[in-house]
């Protein structure tokens, strides 16, 4: 395991994730700041930052909704009738 000295306030990612723009798929990266993160397509200028209160609160968002989501499959599985056994 190594040590580091002093904290680094800057960490990138490579994710496992891809997206297509202009037709060639690249890999999303991932920029840590202390105060927000920056996103951005392997190869591409473009970068996008955004808070991470706000990453937070669509992560959030995203997990209630698949809670509601689950609980409703679940109660649908429930109200189905149940197959005849056959013998």
């Amino acid at each position: 395991m190594g040590y580091l000295p002093e904290r680094k306030t800057r960490t990138i990612f490579v994710t496992g994730s891809t997206l297509n723009k202009n037709g060639k798929t690249r890999a999303v990266v991932l920029e840590t700041k202390p105060e927000y993160a920056i996103f951005q397509l392997d190869g591409d200028k473009d970068r996008y930052s955004i808070a991470w209160e706000t990453i937070y609160e669509m992560a959030m968002k995203h997990h209630n909704a698949n809670l509601e989501i689950e609980a409703q499959a679940e109660c649908k599985q429930k109200h189905r009738p149940k197959p005849k056994a056959k013998h």
